[in-house]
């Protein structure tokens, strides 16, 4: 499988063959996706685009890279519950 970019280095990828290629899909396939609402689209004119940030919202992968980033840790004062 294709890897899917970054939303800041591609805002959007075509249906075939980017879209399905990154997400294993043959041609038919992903208009299919496309048409029924399973893949995110947009339409600019005559060509129906899709927006990278929402199918890697729609795959969960910015998730994936949030657990493998590091964690800021929460300030001791914050996690201490003090009378007010």
């Amino acid at each position: 499988m294709a890897t899917i970019p970054r939303a800041e280095d591609q805002p959007t990828m075509t249906i075939w063959p980017e879209t399905g290629h990154a997400i294993g899909l043959s041609r038919s396939a992903s208009y299919d996706a496309a048409k029924s609402g399973d893949i995110p689209t947009i339409r600019i004119g005559k060509r129906i685009l899709v927006p990278t940030a929402a199918l890697r919202r729609l795959l969960k992968l910015d998730e994936q890279m949030d657990i493998c980033a590091p964690q800021t840790p929460e300030p001791v004062r914050n996690r201490l519950k003090v009378p007010t």
